[in-house]
This record gives structure tokens, C-alpha cells and sequence, in this order.
């Protein structure tokens, strides 16, 4: 079994810098440098998420700085689908995610580097779950829970599968609750290094130790991260600033 080598956890990811379209530019033609990747079995288009476009292929290019009270550091972050098949019912995307540091001291202690590496998402035409070891589809409901399709309504759902145990499946009415997840307002457009992307939708994690927030935009994917912590100074933030959706002739120049 392969395992994702961590440098630990950014939430939230990447996306490929040349060849990639602003958000109201015209479609590019073709994708440069074609992921070898291959599909199988065919994959049926219904399954895939038209919110969130896990095509072979598709890449998102991220700034991910990480910051403590004496130091920060800054990364080109790169999130590609490498693999993708269906099996049981899921849709399941091998994601490899790479960084490269721009400036600043890694080597600082910084306690909220992103990852490197291979993890995967499991989609069931509802929950997109994540994890961090090859998966298995019938233990897919002890994964990370990382979105639920559609997005909006109120309630919240836990993303960590050990809490959604311990409430028997039953999620509050409302936040916040530590560790729940929740939509947060109405869709708006956000301008991100990308570009302007319209309809995005904040997802708000609520810790004692702060909340976790994640941008999404349907029909891109997570456009921003962000976490400050609210007692000790440290956290991180992410943002788009470019991405190639080979499946739909989208992405970022």
C-alpha cells in the first residue's frame, strides 16, 4: 500500500501554472504537456462532479504561505489528477501534489507546510471524500468527508469520520460546533491571482483553536484556504493563481 508522504497538512491544495485560462478568457485549444495517465475503465460521464472537475488532467497552481510570529515561508503548490476509474460505485482520483519553495525558511519549524505527495478522492455523486492511503471504497465512510454536493442549505456535517461515528450520524441544525463544517453566506464572485471566478461559496470548519476556511467555485474547484490560529501566531493561506481543466478546455494563460 502506498502512503502519502506528509510535511504536515494544508488543507486545501494546487493548481499548473503555463497554459492555464483566466476565468473570462477565451477556452485554450489543447493542454501542453499531456498527463500519460490512462483511464479505465471508461469513465460515465454522470458521475463525474460538474462542480468539481476531477478529469484526468485537470490541474490547479496555488501560493501557499505558512507563517508563525517569527517566520514565513511561501510555495508554488501544484495539485494534478494523475489517475482516475470507478469502482464500486465511486469515482476515485489519484491526486499527486507537489511544492516548490519560493521564499522564505522552511526550515523554521513552520507547523503548517503543505504536503507532498499522493492522496486521493473518493466521489459518490454526493460526498467527496479524501484520503491519505490508496482507497477502499466499502471503508470509504471512515475517510475524511472533505464536501458535500450540493453545496448550501443550513446544517453541517463533520468531515472527520470519527466524530460523524460518535453523533450516530446525526449532524446540529446549525454551528457553530467544533469540528462541524458548515456553508458560510451566499454565493459571490472572488478574484483570486487566477482571475475573477463568480458563484464561489465559503465552507467554514469551526475549531476551538480557530475556524478553517476553504473558497470553492463550482466548476473550478478550491480557489483559497485559509487558517489563523487564534491563540499562538501561526497558520497558513492559500490562493489560485492558475488552472488547466483539459476535460472542459478551461484553466488560466
Amino acid at each position: 500500500m502506498r502512503r502519502v508522504i506528509w510535511a504536515i497538512p494544508l488543507v486545501l491544495s494546487a493548481f499548473l501554472a503555463s497554459c492555464v485560462r483566466s476565468a473570462s478568457s477565451p477556452p485554450v485549444e489543447s493542454a501542453p504537456g499531456a498527463v500519460t495517465a490512462t483511464i479505465f475503465p471508461a469513465i460515465t460521464p454522470t458521475i463525474i462532479p460538474a462542480e468539481f472537475p476531477l478529469d484526468l488532467g485537470s490541474t490547479w497552481i496555488y501560493d501557499y504561505s505558512a507563517y508563525t510570529a517569527a517566520s514565513e515561508a511561501i510555495w508554488n503548490v501544484t495539485v494534478t489528477i494523475v489517475a482516475v476509474t470507478i469502482r464500486d460505485g465511486f469515482l476515485i482520483a489519484e491526486v499527486e501534489q507537489a511544492a516548490i519553495l519560493k521564499a522564505g525558511d522552511a526550515s523554521s519549524h513552520l507547523l503548517n507546510e503543505p504536503m507532498v505527495g499522493h492522496f486521493w478522492y473518493l466521489f459518490d455523486g454526493g460526498h467527496l471524500y479524501k484520503q491519505s492511503e490508496e482507497p477502499d471504497p466499502a471503508h470509504a465512510a471512515d475517510a475524511w468527508l472533505e464536501l458535500v454536493f450540493p453545496l448550501g442549505g443550513s446544517g453541517c456535517w463533520f468531515p472527520d469520520a470519527r466524530q460523524r461515528g460518535e453523533m450516530n450520524g446525526v449532524t446540529p441544525a446549525s454551528g457553530p460546533v467544533p469540528g462541524c463544517r458548515s456553508v458560510s453566506g451566499e454565493p459571490h464572485p472572488v478574484e483570486v491571482p487566477a482571475g475573477k471566478v463568480e458563484a464561489c461559496i465559503d465552507v467554514v470548519t469551526y475549531y476551538n483553536s480557530g475556524p478553517t476556511f476553504l473558497t470553492f467555485c463550482p466548476g473550478v474547484g478550491i480557489v483559497a484556504t485559509r487558517h489563523d490560529h487564534s491563540g499562538s501566531q501561526f497558520g497558513y493561506h492559500s490562493a489560485l493563481t492558475g488552472y488547466l481543466l483539459p476535460a472542459s478546455n478551461g484553466g488560466t494563460p
